[in-house]
């Protein structure tokens, strides 16, 4: 069996988060899974009959942010974490019965 020794120096750590290359690659992934979830979004206002599940256009964005050795992209626009992850409603809006919406886990397709 194979042993690994693990050191409490962090130097390693950070000189390998702060390289160039690894630095790019951030960029790279970050810009690839930004371009990958907006796909997603605009096919899911595609399917849907009327464009207010998903937010209008311009109202639900994609957006990505670079810090020092992290990228991040989220989803932002009203009923975000609905869309994503979907929602159980209480049963009855406007005097209908709905049912729970599925969430449609743009960013978690576009991350994997």
């Amino acid at each position: 069996m194979a042993r690994v020794k693990i050191y409490d120096n962090p130097i390693p750590n950070i000189a390998a988060s702060h390289h160039v290359k690894t630095r790019a690659a951030v960029r790279r992934e970050t810009g690839a899974i930004k371009k990958r979830a907006e796909k997603n979004l605009a096919v899911a206002r595609a399917a849907s009959k009327t464009h207010k599940y998903f937010g209008p256009e311009g109202q639900t964005d994609i957006t990505s942010e670079l810090r020092d050795t992290d990228g991040y992209v989220s989803i932002e626009g009203p009923g975000a974490v609905a869309i994503e992850f979907g929602h159980k409603p209480s049963g009855v809006f406007k005097g209908k019965n709905v049912s729970a919406s599925e969430g449609l886990y743009i960013l978690s397709r576009a991350a994997f």
